[in-house]
């Protein structure tokens, strides 16, 4: 079963005050996206590669990271588009065919295992669609338009989505198609599915995979690929 893996590094990580993108940041003498990168490539299940990145980088990513590193099982490095969903969708557009399942990461979340990766593939293989998802210890609420509490949430079934989401390829393709058919835009490759009406399984993250978007982030994702 052929797995391609789509790695979406295209945005501009403002919220991080750089001058350069987030995923461009030096970790422990490495670009943030080589350690994504890395995990990836040499998960055994993954068998290609789609790197995503602003259109000005992508010599930058085939030197400096794909070629100096090393990094196997890259099958293109591809411009991203205005937004996330169509930085996404041209990835999907250059998966091969014969691609039974695609997974989804960002590629400033740095410490996804290879034991995750192989997890929420086996899941997907069986029920169509996995997403990984955090438990939310705090208590939720839902707010009206006045800033009054309208409803306490359960959080006992409350998660955080976070990636790698990982999907059969005819039906990501079908959701994505759909979204663009009627101008619908999400910030989530899970809730195209969803709005479509088909189910998503969830496993529940037991691993720090944080999303480095703010200078504390990077700080903590440092630390933490330190000791790996």
């Amino acid at each position: 079963m052929k797995v391609t893996a789509i790695i979406v590094a295209a945005g501009l990580g403002k919220r991080m005050g750089e001058n350069i993108p987030k995923q461009y940041l030096d970790i422990n003498g490495k670009p943030l996206i080589y350690y994504t990168l890395h995990k990836i490539a040499f998960c055994s299940k993954i068998n290609d590669i789609i790197l995503v990145v602003a259109e000005d980088k992508i010599h930058y990513c085939l030197k400096e990271i794909i070629e100096k590193y090393r990094i196997p099982k890259i099958k293109e490095i591809i411009a991203g588009g205005e937004k996330r969903q169509d930085s996404v969708y041209h990835g999907l557009k250059k998966v091969d065919l014969d691609t039974e399942i695609v997974l989804i990461h960002d590629g400033v979340r740095p410490l996804v295992d290879s034991h995750l990766l192989e997890k929420i593939i086996l899941k997907t293989i069986e029920k169509d669609a996995t997403v990984i998802g955090k438990p939310i210890s705090d208590t939720i609420v839902r707010r009206d338009d006045l800033n009054y509490i309208k409803k306490i949430l359960n959080r006992k079934n409350v998660y955080a989505l976070e990636t790698p989401q990982c999907f059969k390829y005819g039906l990501i393709m079908q959701a994505y198609q759909k979204a663009y058919q009627e101008n619908y835009y999400e910030t989530d490759d899970t809730s195209l599915v969803v709005r479509m009406g088909r189910k998503v399984a969830i496993i529940e993250s037991d691993k720090i995979n944080i999303k480095v978007t703010h200078p504390k982030d990077l700080y903590m994702a440092e630390y933490l690929l330190s000791k790996d």
